[in-house]
């Protein structure tokens, strides 16, 4: 049982009426009786209820007012990864500290946005398997034999077609597929 509670328990004027009532009970007081409500310490629902629904938060108010720039965005990604990274095992901080170099992290990022598209794996992967059953079944009922790199290229085929997919879908609707 929490501090707020105990203290609702044992106040003997905190009863459970609605909000509704709370406030029309308010309006009847007379001033020195609201005086004397409002040197009260009061619960976090009377709170509201006397300022008549405004909730009033000064400790946000103090975050907006401070515009993020890049300078800020990286001293903060380093503290979160420091802190990460300190709760990991040896072998998995290495790993993650090699990972989480700027360098390679960007390199990922251009690759990723570029090379790895979503689409041209896809459309690689769907094409390399069609083209690939179907040139075992041709290759099976005439009796030749594969060499082994029919899919690999098919899979480039498949890529180039998922790259095309993306490009054509940038310059129609305007912007990248997710």
């Amino acid at each position: 049982m929490n501090k707020d509670n105990q203290q609702q328990e044992n106040n003997p004027e905190y009863d459970t009426k609605s909000a509704s009532e709370h406030l029309e009970a308010l309006s009847k007081l007379s001033p020195r009786d609201m005086e004397s409500q409002n040197d009260k310490p009061r619960t976090i629902n009377e709170q509201i209820i006397a300022n008549k629904g405004k909730i009033q938060s000064k400790s946000i108010s103090k975050f907006k007012k401070q515009p993020i720039d890049k300078k800020r965005l990286d001293e903060s990604y380093t503290k979160i990864m420091s802190r990460i990274q300190g709760g990991l095992p040896t072998n998995n901080r290495f790993f993650s500290k090699i990972i989480h170099h700027k360098t390679i992290e960007t390199i990922s990022e251009v690759i990723g946005s570029t090379l790895a598209r979503p689409n041209a794996i896809l459309f690689g992967a769907i094409f390399a398997f069609v083209s690939s059953l179907t040139l075992y079944i041709i290759a099976k009922t005439i009796g030749y034999a594969l060499s082994g790199s029919e899919s690999i290229i098919a899979f480039g085929i498949g890529w180039l077609g998922g790259l095309m997919y993306d490009l054509l879908y940038f310059l129609v609707a305007g912007n990248k597929p997710e």
